[in-house]
């Protein structure tokens, strides 16, 4: 399906991806495990960031056996693949996975600062960070449109809450800044010669609508724990609006399947 298109944007979309998923794309590369701005983001609020080639499972437990990690303490666990997964940890709590929480299963998208919001959501917030009021959704069968607008609610949330994150905090906007200068030399990224991370920023949080995030979301891959067909039954009856937040912290939607 065709996507509207604003050439006017600092960042153009390539092979046919939304225009906010181009500006995604960009936003998660400057802000992947070992960029300056997400690495002293995670310091700042007191989260341990460990990485890992094998199976989760035997990389927690490497955790639980780090004795310089204590019982409460914050990790954030980020699996290298050819598309990278981030998790966050309590040690004792145990895992919070955001394609259980906030994030369509198996889908690209925002994982990297769903896992932060919620190791600071569950394991302390020592910098009084704004958690966005994001709705827990776990679908076992088709999804239900409910299901659907939340997680577009819950991209357009860390969207926009990310962005003032980073921007509020001069440090944070420095180390992005120098991440961004060299990937937006990336052929990959259509972005406009000359273009400053304050512009970048600027334009990501104007992109993150509703209806934007919508597009976005209609065009990943819906798989694992939703139903086959699941993607194209929502296409076919699509009466997405914006649903309204619910109470700050994780509840649980599950309403009718269409």
């Amino acid at each position: 399906m065709p996507f509207p298109i604003d050439p006017t944007l600092c960042v153009r979309p390539n092979d046919g991806e939304t225009q906010f998923e181009a500006f995604q794309a960009v936003f998660a590369a400057i802000m992947n495990v070992e960029s300056n701005c997400y690495k002293r983001m995670c310091e700042m609020n007191d989260i341990h960031l460990k990485t890992f080639a094998g199976e989760p499972h035997v990389a927690i437990k490497a955790i639980l056996r780090d004795n310089t990690i204590r019982d409460g303490d914050k990790c954030i666990i980020c699996k290298y693949s050819d598309c990278s997964h981030y998790i966050a940890y309590i040690k004792g709590m145990g895992v919070l996975n955001p394609y259980c929480h906030y994030q369509p299963y198996n889908t690209q998208g925002f994982c990297q600062t769903f896992a932060f919001y919620l190791a600071v959501q569950y394991g302390g917030n020592c910098q009084n960070i704004v958690v966005p009021e994001f709705v827990s959704i776990d679908p076992v069968t088709a999804l239900t449109e409910d299901e659907f607008n939340q997680y577009v609610t819950n991209s357009t949330l860390c969207a926009n809450a990310v962005v003032d994150l980073i921007k509020n905090n001069k440090e944070l906007m420095d180390l992005l800044r120098i991440d961004f200068d060299i990937e937006k030399q990336d052929k990959k990224h259509d972005v406009t010669p000359g273009s400053s991370v304050g512009e970048f920023l600027g334009e990501f949080k104007t992109i993150s609508t509703f209806d934007q995030v919508k597009l976005y979301v209609y065009d990943n891959p819906f798989r694992g724990k939703s139903a086959a067909k699941s993607f194209e039954k929502y296409i076919t009856n699509n009466k997405a609006k914006a649903v309204s937040h619910a109470a700050r912290g994780v509840k649980k939607i599950r309403k009718s399947a269409l």
